[in-house]
């Protein structure tokens, strides 16, 4: 599986991070990490519209990954934001690209997994108990 972001989705967050000073250096340093948390924070507030896993946004999130199919979407966020990151820095990422929380865990290596007191821009993986279910985000800071 690969990361493509829809072009729609790079001139919405442009769009989004253009009076951000922090996020344009970023863009200038190549500095995937921090633009990565930017965009995710320039994201918060979206919400599904239609139902679950439905709306404009959410659809323009999951075709990074592949078709929009109402498939859970908490994944393509951290996989748009992502591709969001490469595209600008030209650094591939080496988180898996993939739409299952789990899978991505699993497959990325091992030494970009954390554990413990993650950075601001770390992705958080949950998993539901014992199950194959998960749930995924951005740590965006400490309080």
């Amino acid at each position: 599986m690969t990361r493509t972001i829809e072009p729609k989705m790079v001139a919405w967050l442009d769009n989004k991070l253009a009076g951000n000073g922090l996020a344009q250096q970023a863009i200038k340093d190549r500095n995937a990490r921090l633009l990565f948390r930017l965009a995710a924070e320039a994201c918060v507030g979206i919400r599904e519209v239609g139902g679950n896993n439905r709306g404009p946004m959410v659809k323009l999130m999951q075709e990074t990954i592949g078709e929009a199919e109402g498939e859970s979407w908490c994944m393509s966020f951290v996989q748009t934001m992502l591709a969001y990151a490469e595209h600008h820095s030209m650094i591939t990422s080496p988180i898996e690209a993939g739409e299952h929380c789990l899978t991505v865990w699993n497959e990325t290596p091992k030494i970009q997994r954390v554990r413990v007191s993650p950075a601001p821009g770390a992705i958080i993986i949950w998993r539901h108990g014992t199950t194959t279910n998960g749930h995924t985000g951005v740590f965006l800071h400490w309080n």
